[in-house]
């Protein structure tokens, strides 16, 4: 029974892939197919060219959020250098 659980685990886990839009989410899914396969941390995260504490951090995210702790949350990444006006001044031209 347990094994049936993880096929059908690794089988939505593959449908999510299949239908997500975002490349962004689609290397964080993949790394976690990989993970849930048997893959170590190293291997998973030198196939998709990223660090291990990376991949610790998506692994991390998708266990205690599923597939929404893999999604960008507002304000995350930089931080603009541009202010209102200058936005406005540039969206003009």
């Amino acid at each position: 029974m347990n094994e049936k659980c993880n096929e059908l685990k690794l089988a939505l886990l593959i449908d999510k892939i299949n239908e997500e839009n975002s490349v962004y989410v689609i290397k964080k899914l993949i790394y976690i197919l990989f993970r849930k396969i048997g893959f170590s941390n190293k291997v998973a995260s030198n196939f998709l060219s990223i660090t291990t504490g990376t991949g610790s951090n998506w692994l991390n995210a998708w266990n205690e959020n599923n597939y929404e702790g893999l999604l960008r949350k507002p304000g995350q990444g930089r931080k603009s250098k541009l202010n209102e006006d200058e936005w406005n001044e540039l969206k003009k031209n």
